[in-house]
């Protein structure tokens, strides 16, 4: 039985846990299980490694009824649900969770891909999930930040906290690590932000910060931006996992640039779990109206996304992937 700690008492959550070494694994809280539950929905279904159990990790603060409608879908989809309490962060933001989770997943996973929720798999996750980062190594894809950077037209919040890691800084939104190498990582991460200093990118700064250069980097396939589809770099680099990384997101609409191919996933999970409508986070008509205008100026108006000046950058950078 998986067993979790809940104010002082131990509860057993009602999934079996194989002997496995490998684990993709999820963190969410109220308001993201809608969307992360479909993501792990898609891993179940792209990976054939049959030691690899997918793992969803619920910090809402309370289990309502939605975190129970959850546990039951999953339960339904052969995915492991875990309740943790958030007290676990003593008050940092959900997303420095990942770097706990050699705390919160049972030892017997040794290999862990981490995803983030607001993520749709399209394509075979088994050559990600099989490859061994180096020693003291992770592996994870480049931000998009990296070729920005390179054309000098970096973002501001990039401007304002240089780390000094040039092209190895990867996006933490996809992760592939070793439980016992990530257990020290993530220490030495949390222990930068407790120290404060500039951290625009909070964990994802600390997590380039600790590793420097000890990255191996993997294609954008394997974390390919969202608000890059149809730019014709998908063309170039198939992806494998989308990253719906800034608002507005495919389960709030059909907007550019991904239209209603990336919105009618979840518009299918909640025809096949009706329970699951009231959590889908959905626009009001006036900011449906206000997104979609401001997603089609934006399309038009951010040509970068579609220059072949951004293509030369990631593919000449595309050549020194490990997978």
């Amino acid at each position: 039985m998986f067993c979790v700690k809940r104010m002082g008492m131990v509860l057993s959550v009602h999934r079996y846990v194989r002997i496995s070494m490998h684990c993709i694994c999820y963190i969410a809280n109220e308001g993201y299980l809608f969307q992360t539950l479909l993501s792990a929905i898609q891993a179940r279904a792209r990976t054939t490694i049959s030691q690899c159990d997918i793992i969803i990790l619920d910090m809402t603060a309370q289990e309502g009824r939605e975190s129970r409608i959850i546990a039951e879908i999953c339960q339904m989809e052969s995915i492991i649900y875990a309740w943790h309490d958030p007290r676990l962060l003593n008050g940092l933001h959900i997303s420095a969770a990942r770097l706990l989770l050699d705390t919160m997943l049972p030892p017997v996973y040794t290999e862990i891909l981490y995803l983030d929720g607001d993520i749709q798999i399209v394509g075979d996750l088994d050559p990600l999930l099989l490859l061994k980062p180096g020693p003291g190594r992770i592996a994870g894809a480049r931000d998009i930040m990296v070729y920005l950077e390179k054309l000098g037209v970096p973002r501001p919040e990039w401007q304002a906290n240089k780390t000094n890691t040039g092209t190895a800084y990867v996006n933490a939104g996809v992760l592939r690590v070793n439980r016992a190498e990530w257990a020290d990582i993530g220490k030495a991460a949390l222990d930068l932000i407790e120290k404060g200093g500039p951290l625009s990118f909070f964990d994802q700064d600390a997590i380039n910060k600790v590793m420097g250069s000890n990255i191996d980097h993997v294609s954008m396939a394997w974390n390919f931006p969202g608000f890059m589809l149809n730019s014709g770099i998908e063309h170039k680099i198939p992806p494998v996992v989308v990253h719906f990384m800034s608002n507005p997101r495919p389960w709030e609409g059909s907007y550019l640039p991904w239209g209603r191919t990336w919105h009618l996933p979840y518009l299918e999970l909640m025809k096949r779990y009706p329970a699951l409508v009231p959590y889908r986070k959905k626009l009001s008509p006036y900011y449906f109206l206000a997104y979609k205008a401001k997603q089609t100026i934006a399309y038009v108006r951010d040509g970068i996304w579609r220059s072949s000046e951004l293509a030369n950058e990631i593919m000449a950078l595309e050549k020194s992937v490990v997978a």
